[in-house]
This record gives C-alpha cells, structure tokens and sequence, in this order.
C-alpha cells in the first residue's frame, strides 16, 4: 500500500504509545518554564452536580452574561476536529457572534487528530483544544501542564463501518481497521471496547487513517476492511457498497468521554477572565445549536461540505440521543473510567487524582452565568 495506508500500526505498543506522549510532556514542559500551580490550586476537588432543571426552549439572555465581558478583548484560537457534522454546535456561538459579544475574537483551527491539538494546547499554539481526553492523562502524568475544563460533547456517536461479512469485533482479528493514531480517541475508543468485551487487540492489524471522515472514506473504498467513524456518515453510504454499520460503541462504553476541552494551566492561571468568557460563549451556542435545528444544519452543511438532508439526519440523532450536554459538565465518574481504560490499555501507569487532571471551576462560572439548562 501506499501513501496514508502505508501508516500501519500493527499492535498495541506501549513503548510506542508512551514514547509519542513523553514527547508531548516534554514539548509542553520547555515551552511553559513558569511554575506550576500548587497541587489543587485553581481547581475543584469536589465536582458539582451536574443535574439540570430548566426547560431547553431557548438559550440562556444575554444579560446573564454581563460580568463576563472582557476589559480588553482578546484573540483566542481553538483546535476541532476536521469539520464535519458536530462542527456546527462547536462554533454556532461565533456564527451567533457569542464570543465577540464577550469579547473573543475566536479562530477556530480544524486538527486531524488529538495528539496535535494536545501538542498545540501544551505549547502555546492553541488556546484551548476539544479532543478525547484519553491522550490527554498520560501527558499530564508526565509533566505536561493542562486541564479539563468542561465539556458539551460527553457521549460517543461513533460506530464500527465494516464490510457486510463482519459482523462483530472478533471477526477483525487479521483485518486491516482504521483509526487514529495510538492513544488517539478512535483507536483509544475501539480498542477499550475490545478489552472490555475479553478480546485481543493486537490481533488486529491497526492502519493510523486520520480523522473520522478519513475513516470513512478509507472503509468506503475498501482500502480498508473497517474502521471507527460517526454515525453521521451512514446516510452516505453509496447503494450497493459492501459497507455496512457493524455496531455502535455508546451503548458498550456509556461513560467514555468522548471529547473535553483542554486549556494549560498557565492559561488558567494567567488568562483566567478569558477562559471563563469563551467557556460561556461556547456553551451558549451549543444550546442556541440544539434549539434551532434549521440554522444548525445549515451551518453544518456549509462547514462540513455536506448534504443538507443527510445534515438534518446526524442533528436528530444528537439532539434525539441526548449526546450533549448543555451545562459544559464533565462527570467525574466518566473521567475515572476514561482513565481505567487507559490504565488496561498501557498509556498510564495509574488513575490521577481529579484535582490534577480537572476542574469545575469554570463550569461553575457557566452554570451562573447561563443558567442550568436540559434538553
């Protein structure tokens, strides 16, 4: 094979896994010589409830954002996956002008994968990344200064695409299965739910494709026998492909954090006012995204290239499914299972304590801000 086929990664390697990470701590490190915080400092060691009572009819009124203006407005750049279909609800509050009402002057950076928006998180590149966390708690054992600081994209959409012979995960054992690099969220995500269900993973012959609709594409022209992608591209499936939906993963791994944003501590300590202004402004839009499927599509649509009827079908299974969260919460029962199933996997040695990989703090400036909000 040749050109992204030729990037095999045919087992599970810890050595190769933590070798890329240590890179990444040591990259964040150089690039922040300032001191830490002290342990717990800037976070909270009890989360809150994350429990919602309002009704979803509308966002939140601008007023309530009012305090968190900025003095001088500010530049902030945020690393996304490559645009497809969620893309919409990620930057609905700067189509909406959200951000620069608070003053952000937001540039959203699409990212092929993780381990880049954590690399440009870690050196300054990025102001802030919303990524699978699972690449994220080896880097912070290791020295690499950032946090999780919320999330409204929890809950996993992703399914197995695969030829219509297989029918479950062992009968990838032998194939050629597309994902993301090691420790990345579609390697991390399939992988967790193979041990999980007792089978092996370095069975399979793991092929580092890319992003989601890399994936996609790579299954749909049999360069590869399956991989891991969102559930938004099934409607796309050409007729009479030997291409089918294997199976989905959220009901396998339920509490597997599917995406959180991450920002450096340095940021947290120094640029606390902005953090908070982008985490309500993000936030806002994300509520204004599930109250209005029709600007919600289009934006889609016009982000991700795609087909307006196929848009509206990934919107309803989203908004349907209840896969965001309206109140930027990360559970921290979902961390510590994030963190297990990398600890079974080899990227960590041990389970962090919460106050060194998170904090509520910000989330808590949102919930004020915004109010609480459900579907």
């Amino acid at each position: 094979m040749s050109g992204e086929m030729d990037r095999h990664v045919p087992r599970i390697s810890r050595r190769r896994a933590l070798g890329s990470l240590s890179a990444l701590a040591a990259a964040g490190l150089a690039a922040c010589s300032a001191p830490r915080a002290p342990s717990g400092a800037g976070s909270s060691a009890s989360a809150p409830a994350g429990g919602a009572t309002a009704s979803a009819g509308g966002t939140a009124p601008a007023a309530g954002t009012a305090s968190a203006v900025l003095r001088t407005p500010v530049t902030w750049k945020h690393a996304v996956a490559s645009y497809k279909f969620d893309t919409a609800f990620q930057l609905m509050g700067l189509e909406k002008g959200y951000f620069r009402e608070l003053g952000i002057e937001l540039e959203p950076v699409a990212v092929t994968s993780g381990d880049n928006m954590l690399r440009g998180v870690l050196v300054g590149e990025f102001d802030s990344g919303d990524f699978g966390p699972s690449i994220a708690f080896p880097a912070i054992a290791m020295g690499g200064g950032v946090k999780l600081i919320g999330t409204n994209n929890p809950r996993v959409p992703h399914v197995l695409f695969g030829k219509r012979e297989i029918n479950d995960l062992r009968d990838l054992y032998g194939r050629l299965v597309g994902t993301a690099a090691p420790g990345a969220f579609l390697h991390a995500l399939i992988t967790a739910t193979m041990v999980k269900e007792g089978l092996e993973p370095d069975r399979v012959q793991w092929v580092n494709v890319g992003a989601s609709p890399d994936v996609f594409r790579a299954v749909v022209s049999g360069k590869i026998d399956a991989g891991v992608s969102s559930i938004e591209y099934e409607p796309e499936i050409p007729a009479g492909a030997d291409v089918k939906v294997v199976l989905p993963f959220g009901p396998r791994l339920p509490d597997y954090v599917k995406q959180a944003v991450v920002v450096s501590d340095k940021s947290l300590r120094e640029r606390r006012d902005a953090v908070v202004a982008f985490a309500i402004a993000y936030t806002r839009g994300h509520r204004w995204a599930v109250a209005h499927k029709d600007d919600t599509v289009a934006l889609a649509a016009k982000l991700a290239d795609g087909k307006p009827d196929v848009m509206a079908l990934a919107y309803d299974r989203y908004v349907d499914n209840k896969l965001l969260d309206l109140n930027f919460y990360l559970a921290p029962s979902a961390i510590e299972l994030t963190q297990q199933i990398g600890v079974q996997q080899g990227l960590q040695d041990q389970i962090l304590p919460l106050e060194r990989v998170a904090t509520w703090e910000i989330q808590q400036e949102v919930v004020k801000a915004l109010g609480e909000q459900s579907y």
